[in-house]
Order: C-alpha cells, then structure tokens, then sequence
C-alpha cells in the first residue's frame, strides 16, 4: 500500500489498480477523520443471507435440530462459526457411535456445547 499526501488530497494506492482519492480535511494531529461515503452506518453493512455451510450440513442431517440452531446462533456465548462446527462434529459423532440415538435427544435449552458434550459423551452407569 502507498499513500501521497499532497496539499488538498490524499492518493492510497492498493496496487495498480485501486487508487482512492480523497479531499484533505484540515484537522489537527492525531485525529482521525472518516467520510461517510467510505463507512456503512452501524447495523447497515452487508447482510448475508444464506446459512454457513456448518448449518447446512447440520439440518441436513437431522431437520428436527432446526429450531435448536436458530436458537444456538442467537443464545451461545461462542462464535457462530465455532459453535456450529462444534455442534456438527457432536452431531457426527452421536451418530456414528450410538445409531439408536440421534439428534432427536433434545438438549431443552443447554446452549454451553461444552458441557452438552460432556454430558452427552460421559460414561454411563449400569
């Protein structure tokens, strides 16, 4: 990236390309000035509208956990993307390890998949 710095503009230049040129606000030092044309406002920028991959493959798998994702998505303390790639594998693994229980065993409001791991993977007793 280069900038040049001239008395009314500023030129950034990316690569060949893409140069941005901007009129040169007097302000004092080390302050920053923003234009509004080059920042979305708060809660207006690019809205995704088609799920992860991860919530894809999840409902996939078993249609029943769609409600308990949507829910997921909004209640878990994790990152969207983790908590459902944590909630697949858990999911991958039920499966393959208990063929009689699936998705349909409902976690009724458990959010934290750490411990519906740990609760779900835990030894049972005779």
């Amino acid at each position: 990236m280069e900038v040049r710095e001239t008395r009314d503009k500023l030129e950034i230049e990316m690569d060949a390309r893409h140069i941005v040129t901007h009129a040169r606000a007097v302000t004092p030092l080390s302050q920053r000035v923003t234009l509004a044309a080059a920042s979305a406002a708060r809660g207006e920028g690019v809205k995704r509208s088609d799920p992860h991959p991860e919530e894809k493959a999840i409902v996939e798998a078993a249609p029943e956990t769609a409600l308990y994702v949507a829910a997921l998505k909004q209640k878990s303390r994790k990152v969207v993307a983790l908590a459902l790639r944590q909630l697949l594998r858990l999911l991958r693994n039920i499966r393959a390890n208990r063929p009689g229980r699936g998705a349909g065993s409902r976690p009724y409001g458990l959010y934290d998949l750490d411990r519906l791991e740990r609760n779900d993977f835990a030894p049972r007793g005779a």
